[in-house]
């Protein structure tokens, strides 16, 4: 399996992480409230889109995500821009419009290759 579309509910399935192979996964507007820590298992993720749902934080493990391209977080529950996004390197994508941002630290700096972030409607 290579991607997975949506799956509605405020958790992911118990055994969801042992998709190993997964390269995109669409988690759009699926009420999620948080990701399970062992998340970056799913490590050959190159597109992970987890717009509108009830996010506010991420799991440390996601700097595993080694070849992750496109991240989209927009339209969740973010107060602040995680951290963790620095670790990973090949990110080119970043959306987080649509959140609560408050400040943004210097994570853009350590994203070299990062060539779309869209963070807009910060209050």
């Amino acid at each position: 399996m290579k991607w997975v579309k949506c799956i509605k509910g405020t958790l992911l399935p118990e055994g969801f992480t042992q998709l190993l192979n997964l390269t995109q996964l669409f988690l759009n507007d699926a009420f999620l409230e948080y990701l399970p820590a062992n998340f970056g298992r799913l490590s050959k993720l190159r597109i992970l889109e987890l717009r509108e749902n009830h996010l506010k934080t991420m799991p440390k493990s996601i700097h595993r995500l080694s070849q992750l391209e496109r991240l989209d977080l927009g339209s969740n529950e973010f107060t602040e821009l995680p951290e963790v996004l620095e670790q990973i390197h090949n990110l080119k994508e970043l959306w987080m419009d649509n959140n609560s941002l408050q400040t943004i630290p210097g994570v853009g700096l350590h994203l070299h290759l990062l060539s779309v972030c869209v963070i807009f409607h910060w209050p």
